[in-house]
């Protein structure tokens, strides 16, 4: 479905418009489940659920993607 076993995935295919993010840890878990990143097979890296702001700051973006500390702007 999003890759093979031999290739990383292409996570653009992860990438879904929303009209916000989840506003409680449980609202959260719940995305994070529907979403179900870990069932994604990509031998690259492990992939987890995250809600953001696209460049532009004009819509909110769910996307499965490796865990990453971002810091700043």
């Amino acid at each position: 479905m999003f890759g093979n076993a031999n290739k990383c995935s292409d996570l653009s295919k992860t990438v879904q418009i929303r009209q916000g993010c989840p506003q409680t840890q449980r609202a959260w878990e719940e995305a994070a489940a529907r979403k179900n990143c870990g069932g994604i097979p990509n031998p690259c890296y492990s992939l987890v659920y995250h809600c953001v702001m696209n460049t532009w700051q004009n819509e909110t973006l769910e996307v499965c993607a490796p865990s990453r500390l971002i810091v700043g702007k």
